[in-house]
């Protein structure tokens, strides 16, 4: 059965496969404006697979932000898979400057956790409990320059920006095994609806990559008020039927 990238989709326009304590980003810094906090839904050929919770602290130029998964419905009574994760940095430009992301997972059994800090690019330090074992096809440190974690990629992609920002751009993300770009095509505006086609599209740190599953399609949504989209809602298809996350 070919894998759907949902949840990593989703973190980056979309995702989690990875997460962590939110008191470690808390701690960082008191925030200048109230944070940015959204609630997603997901469903999974019309059931209800799970949410997701972001939350952004900005104090100037330096963010710090949550990121909460949990399974629910059948696919919670299955597997039981949460993750949680943070991240913080800088804005200074066009994209996130991560410094350091810490993440703790749990699906069934197994549980595992993992901190990034980034030194100098594309140089990342990667802990991790249990260790991550080397495979010959992890991603090489060429392929890191100007990725950002999971949480950081979410800050970039789910939080309002002017509606001319939101399509039209790639996500690069990094989750600590895979190296993968969100790729957004141009926007289509239909009154306060933006709508843009996309692609989850595998770089490197994956066993295989062929010309069939380098690309997993998706559809975004935002809703445009005086100028700012604010993302609303996302699309893909799986084997099972149509994967959809949902802004509460």
């Amino acid at each position: 059965m070919r894998r759907t990238p949902l949840f990593p989709t989703l973190l980056a326009a979309a995702a989690v496969a990875a997460g962590a304590p939110a008191t470690t980003a808390q701690a960082t810094a008191e925030p200048d404006a109230a944070p940015y906090r959204a609630t997603y839904d997901v469903f999974i050929g019309g059931l209800r697979g799970g949410e997701l919770r972001l939350t952004v602290h900005r104090d100037g130029e330096a963010y710090a932000a949550e990121a909460a998964l949990r399974a629910s419905g059948l696919v919670g009574a299955f597997f039981g898979a949460e993750a949680r994760a943070s991240a913080t940095g800088v804005e200074s430009g066009a994209a996130p400057e991560p410094a350091r992301f810490e993440s703790e997972t749990r699906f069934g059994r197994e549980r595992r956790e993992v901190a990034m800090r980034w030194e100098e690019n594309p140089s990342i330090v990667i802990e991790a409990d249990p260790p991550l074992r080397r495979r010959r096809y992890d991603a090489p440190p060429e392929t890191l320059r100007g990725a950002l974690d999971p949480v950081s990629a979410a800050v970039a992609a789910l939080t309002p920006r002017p509606v001319a920002e939101a399509c039209g751009r790639t996500v690069p993300v990094f989750d600590s095994r895979r190296r993968f770009d969100i790729a957004l095509g141009e926007g289509a505006l239909d009154g306060d609806t933006l709508r843009c086609e996309g692609v989850y599209r595998r770089v490197a740190g994956y066993k295989t990559i062929t010309a069939e599953n380098v690309d997993h399609p998706f559809t975004a949504w935002w809703t445009v008020v005086d100028g700012v989209a604010h993302f609303e809602r996302l699309q893909t298809p799986t084997p099972i039927g149509h994967a959809v996350a949902r802004r509460r």
